[in-house]
């Protein structure tokens, strides 16, 4: 499955446009195929939007399963290191 993030949210520095992704992975989680998540054409992402879709979902699922199921597409370099420090850092916290 892919999600293009375009396709379903307005920005990425909201905690609202975080939440619509979030409900988007949370509802399709438990089938066994991998989701992707394309960053293709979008604005520079926020922590809020992190915390209310990756970090809720780590907070869900713990941060091995989200780190099994999740691949993310498209990102910039710049967002491409925060995504990954955001996601390091929520290690700690899982």
């Amino acid at each position: 499955m892919i999600i293009k993030l375009k396709d379903i949210i307005i920005d990425t520095y909201t905690n609202s446009s975080g939440y619509v992704l979030f409900t988007q992975i949370d509802n399709n989680f438990s089938k066994e195929e991998k989701i992707r998540i394309s960053f293709k054409d979008t604005t520079p992402i926020s922590s809020s939007f992190y915390n209310s879709s990756i970090g809720d979902l780590i907070e869900k699922y713990g941060y091995d399963e989200v780190k099994r199921k999740l691949k993310f597409e498209d990102l910039s370099k710049s967002q491409f290191q925060i995504l990954q420090r955001f996601i390091e850092n929520s290690r700690l916290y899982a």
